[in-house]
């Protein structure tokens, strides 16, 4: 049994790769890593289920981009806290959207090479006649993942 380990870790170790993040960004048009996605639920999936109240929330929101949202309670939570925002957010911005990433892009971790999907992504453009426009990574959690997920906000 022992060997066996030993050769389990070996292998392992040759596995592991170096990572090294780069400071230099590449830029991609919003609507070539954002699109329609068909997403498929087991039906006991809690996320499967519709929530037509929640749904009339974001139905004909400008700022939402789509039309559904399979989240958590949490992110539920966090888009319905948006949208009583949105007068104070509109008298600085001239463009606010609200996206959901459903797996269309993830952020990794320069040290370790560890990544991660944000739920939401905010695109904000400034209303003062410069091109300002600010791309800000959201993740509503729960109290008991705060410990668990700091790594995201340090690295």
């Amino acid at each position: 049994m022992t060997g066996l380990l030993q050769q389990i870790e070996a292998e392992a170790r040759q596995q592991i790769a170096d990572y090294r993040g780069s400071r230099e960004f590449k830029h991609s048009p919003v609507r070539e890593v954002f699109f329609d996605k068909m997403l498929k639920f087991d039906k006991r999936n809690p996320l499967a289920v519709e929530d037509p109240q929640f749904e009339a929330l974001i139905s004909g929101k400008d700022w939402y981009v789509f039309s559904a949202l399979h989240g958590t309670s949490e992110e539920k939570l966090f888009v319905r806290m948006f949208d009583r925002q949105i007068p104070q957010l509109a008298g600085k911005f001239e463009v606010i959207y609200l996206v959901r990433n459903e797996g269309h892009f993830r952020i990794y971790n320069f040290s370790d090479g560890r990544s991660f999907e944000p739920d939401f992504v905010l695109f904000l453009r400034q209303k003062t006649g410069k091109l300002l426009t600010y791309q800000v990574f959201i993740e509503p959690k729960g109290k008991y993942l705060k410990e668990h997920d700091k790594w995201k906000e340090v690295s």
